[in-house]
């Protein structure tokens, strides 16, 4: 489930891959744009990653966390 943040840097990295291809961008372009979509992938798997770690201090200090629980999943 990519976030709005990931898929604006993957179409803005298409159409950099285009017009790089094109010879209508430089590969420097093409790079910071490399970097932009592995930083959105970064700032997403860590949001989650928080997320569950709420959750699963959550369900520890209301003593529900167990082996099955979703938030270790």
């Amino acid at each position: 489930m990519p976030s709005a943040a990931v898929s604006m840097a993957e179409e803005s990295l298409r159409i950099i891959k285009n017009r790089y291809e094109a010879g209508l961008t430089t590969v420097t372009e093409l790079l910071r744009n490399e970097t932009a979509l592995l930083e959105a992938r970064t700032r997403r798997l860590a949001a989650v990653y928080d997320q569950r770690v709420a959750a699963a201090m959550l369900e520890r200090a209301s003593g529900t966390l167990s082996v099955d629980s979703g938030a270790i999943r």
